[in-house]
């Protein structure tokens, strides 16, 4: 079975710390498992690719503004005192 390319988008890397190659893998696999989620039925390839692309973008977005360290924790509500 002939391997399907993929439409690449003319973009600049807007995630300047993740080398292309890397982000390119991380689209793909997260392609596949749109895919893979539906049962490989139906669907759209190119549209699993650019929804992933999307992803990828929004997930490296929210790391670059998380420099501050982790959340404060919580305590749950069996560890409180009555």
């Amino acid at each position: 079975m002939a391997s399907k390319s993929y439409p690449q988008r003319e973009t600049t890397n807007p995630s300047p710390e993740l080398k292309p190659e890397e982000r390119h893998r991380m689209v793909a696999e997260a392609a596949y498992f749109r895919a893979e989620k539906r049962g490989f039925r139906g669907g759209n390839p190119e549209t699993d690719w650019m929804e992933a692309e999307a992803e990828v973008e929004t997930l490296m977005a929210g790391k670059k503004t998380r420099t501050r360290g982790p959340e404060p924790r919580t305590r749950s509500p069996r560890s409180a005192s009555p």
